[in-house]
């Protein structure tokens, strides 16, 4: 046999390999991270039971809130990711645009209710408690801040129509 095509054959089925098991091994990660989530957020919803039990209405809504914060925020980085145009293919569900119903529903209420990020009292005091551990904690806490603010309105100025 010539090494030529041998060679050929062999660095076609190398990548051929590759690319197989990425594609499968993106699905079934992105399958294994929604459902390891599922637990995690099953104990905070116990928690916000026993909060709603106790009657501290307040604390739910915070969580809450956040809640619909982080969804804006984890849309636009994944929106901004590199891999989004082919997000439907790697995953093997329709994410765009069939999530984005969902993200619209968080843009538009984040539209008529402002998040306690914008709130300088709460990023005021964020910043406090964070200055206590130490000014580079601190620092890293006010440029997160920014960084989510920005996301936040990106996203409501897209969506939230």
């Amino acid at each position: 046999m010539r090494t030529g095509p041998a060679i050929t054959i062999g660095v076609v089925a190398i990548v051929a390999a590759a690319l197989a098991g990425y594609w499968a091994g993106f699905r079934e990660g992105w399958n294994m991270g929604i459902r390891a989530d599922a637990a995690p957020r099953g104990s905070i919803a116990i928690a916000q039971l026993q909060f709603i039990d106790r009657g501290r209405i307040d604390d739910v809504k915070v969580g809450l809130e956040s809640e619909i914060d982080m969804g804006l925020i984890h849309w636009h980085h994944l929106s901004k990711s590199f891999v989004a145009p082919f997000i439907n293919v790697f995953s093997g569900t329709d994410v765009i645009p069939d999530y984005e119903q969902y993200v619209r529903r968080l843009a538009v209420y984040r539209q008529k209710h402002k998040s306690s990020l914008h709130d300088p009292s709460v990023e005021k005091s964020l910043i406090e408690n964070a200055a206590k551990v130490g000014p580079e904690f601190a620092e890293e806490m006010r440029k997160g801040g920014d960084e989510a603010r920005r996301a936040l309105d990106e996203m409501v100025q897209k969506y939230g129509k």
